[in-house]
């Protein structure tokens, strides 16, 4: 009488062990690096609130000039900010009417670039993500609100 033969033989279990750690590498693999993208792109959103934030307090003051000022958020130690207000040089414009007490452009309007840089530490290597914008300022606008009320 001759044994059944119906069960795995022994190189097919190996095979299938085989099979299965590399699949399971791969996966665990694959998971990791899906983490450290997570980490990756939430610092870069914290970095844009942040940035964004400055840009907003920034845009805010009454009376803008130039400036390089850098600091850190309380909130977020790791984090670091720097401000450059640089004021720009205007357009000629040759068909703008000014009024008469403001006909040398640079006391009628001024156009500010205004440049928030956040930078962090990840691991071993420095990050930093750069928001710029403009600004434009009327001198006169203040006095012309104060007069108006």
């Amino acid at each position: 009488m001759q044994g059944d033969n119906s069960g795995f033989t022994l190189l097919e279990i190996i095979i299938a062990l085989t099979i299965l750690g590399i699949s399971m590498g791969v996966i665990l693999s694959s998971f990791s690096t899906s983490l450290k993208n997570i980490r990756v792109i939430s610092e870069y959103d914290l970095a844009s609130f942040l940035a964004q934030s400055k840009m907003e307090e920034t845009l805010s003051l009454q009376d803008l000039e130039e400036d390089d000022e850098v600091g850190y958020f309380e909130e977020f130690p790791n984090f670091s900010w720097e401000r450059i207000i640089e004021e720009m040089e205007l357009p000629e414009d040759e068909g703008q009417p000014y009024p008469d007490e403001y006909a040398d452009r640079e006391n009628f309007i001024k156009m500010y670039k205004i440049t928030i840089i956040v930078s962090w530490r990840s691991g071993e290597n420095k990050k930093t993500y750069k928001l710029t914008t403009v600004k434009t300022v009327i001198p006169f606008q203040r006095e012309i609100l104060r007069t108006a009320f």
